[in-house]
């Protein structure tokens, strides 16, 4: 919290702690392999791309 000004309002303090959460949450992420390569992202945006944008069933 140390960016924060000397007197944030409450969306900025709210703003920063999502932040950090979601820091928080890839970092776990990454620690337990729930992560994609850049060759299996890529394949992912070439399907979405050529989808209607509903989920494969």
């Amino acid at each position: 919290m140390e960016t924060l000004p000397e007197n944030p309002s409450l969306e900025e303090v709210l703003g920063k702690i999502i932040l950090l959460e979601k820091i928080n949450q890839g970092l776990d992420d990454v620690l337990n392999d729930r992560t994609y390569t850049h060759e299996q992202v890529m394949e992912m945006v070439k399907r979405w791309s050529k989808s209607d944008g509903r989920k494969e069933q």
